[in-house]
């Protein structure tokens, strides 16, 4: 038995909604890009939603309240600070992870921040960065 639609909760972290289109009707992997429009399915949750590549004749503008699948994912990012003043660098990584979640339609919700001041262990298959030695990548 399916949730009726009333009893769906409401969400304003609504990540933008990405095309399911897929070029062969086995594969798991959809096109992914960004939607805008959505083609209605037989049951109120069977919506599906497309880009403007992959639009049909008889597809419709994505309505400004929709039914999505939202999911959350947690995760551990370590980024490389870009500055020596921790602040800057915590701005400067947060900028970049947003710029990156909103490319394939995502949304970042920060919930913790922490740093430290690490030594990396050189790792094996890698060369020396340039001016240690080594020619680089």
């Amino acid at each position: 038995m399916s949730t009726p639609r009333v009893e769906l909760p409401h969400v304003v972290n609504a990540p933008p909604l990405r095309c399911y289109h897929r070029s062969d009707p086995f594969s798991s992997t959809p096109c992914g890009e960004l939607a805008r429009w959505e083609r209605p399915g037989r049951d109120w949750f069977c919506t599906e939603y497309f880009c403007d590549a992959h639009r049909g004749p008889a597809d419709t503008a994505i309505a400004a309240e929709h039914v999505f699948r939202r999911f959350t994912l947690s995760v551990e990012l370590y980024i490389a600070g870009a500055a020596i003043n921790a602040p800057v660098a915590q701005l400067e990584a947060m900028v970049r992870l947003e710029k990156a979640m909103r490319a394939i339609g995502a949304i970042c919700e920060v919930i913790n921040v922490r740093n430290s001041v690490v030594r990396s262990w050189p790792q094996a298959g890698r060369a020396a960065p340039i001016g240690a030695g080594g020619g680089g990548e």
